[in-house]
């Protein structure tokens, strides 16, 4: 705990109010769209660039199989492959200032809640420092995923190329395989930012949190179409946040199934502070 958020606000504020809630911290969408454009974007680009070398070295290799060989193939798959690893030099710097740019809206975001609710100005009492593991997990963690993107892409067009050759698939047929193949990383790439806005968002509010001595938080759902039916029935409910377990006893929320942790949940937590307290 950096400061002490409870106490301040009694401080700052003469009311009759046993407890503040503080509105939810919500991170606009374009931030999940910014990601997949400068970091993930590139990968999916490179693989649809080399999808014309690798359906014409196909052709040529079904139609003379004695001239050209599958290993001509593997050689412009391999050599997209390699592409990519190249412009992780790139993308890791993207990542960075993507993260950056995350942190300090969502600080904003959080002084301004707690100005609004408490009159108390914290802008001074935090920076990105604080936060700088979260971010540099953030970052490695995303560094990972587009090595795994594109790992993906690259075991779908070499699935669907060396079939075609075993299965002597016409060329127009396998061309339709590879830009499937690629679509299909396409919108796990896209699904991926999502995700990592909420998580990013998630770890960082936390964070903020503990930081404020923030002891009890409210289960906000994510509201989606579809949401995780247990996850949905917490919403409104209150947990201390360092042990996740309900403030009614009814239960403790498992590892791995907290606000923002399971995949693709978007669910948030809204501080709560006790002003009856010491």
């Amino acid at each position: 705990m950096r400061y002490n958020l409870a106490q301040l606000a009694r401080q700052q504020r003469n009311t009759r109010r046993q407890s503040i809630a503080l509105r939810e911290i919500v991170m606009p969408g374009v931030l999940a769209t910014d990601l997949y454009r400068s970091v993930y974007k590139p990968v999916i680009d490179t693989w649809t660039a080399a999808l014309p070398r690798i359906e014409a070295v196909y052709a040529r290799t079904l139609a003379e199989m004695v001239t050209d060989s599958p290993a001509d193939v593997r050689a412009e798959i391999d050599g997209a492959s390699a592409a990519v690893q190249r412009l992780l030099l790139i993308l890791t710097p993207n990542i960075r200032d993507w993260a950056l740019r995350v942190e300090r809206s969502q600080r904003q975001k959080w002084a301004g809640a707690v100005l609004s609710a408490t009159d108390v100005a914290i802008d001074s009492l935090m920076g990105p420092e604080d936060v700088r593991g979260t971010l540099e997990s953030f970052i490695e963690r995303n560094v990972a995923l587009v090595r795994d993107v594109s790992a993906q892409a690259q075991a779908r067009i070499s699935d669907a190329v060396f079939r075609g050759l075993s299965e002597r698939r016409p060329a127009r047929n396998v061309a339709k395989d590879l830009r499937d193949a690629v679509s299909l990383s396409r919108k796990r790439s896209l699904n991926v930012a999502s995700d990592q806005l909420s998580k990013i968002s998630g770890s960082l509010a936390e964070e903020r949190q503990r930081q404020a001595g923030i002891e009890q938080v409210i289960w906000r759902s994510s509201r989606k179409l579809h949401p995780r039916k247990h996850h949905a029935a917490r919403d409104g409910k209150r947990y201390y946040l360092e042990t996740k377990r309900a403030v009614d006893g009814s239960e403790t929320v498992a590892p791995g199934d907290w606000v923002s942790q399971p995949p693709f949940c978007g669910c948030r937590t809204q501080a709560w502070i006790d002003l009856m307290g010491d």
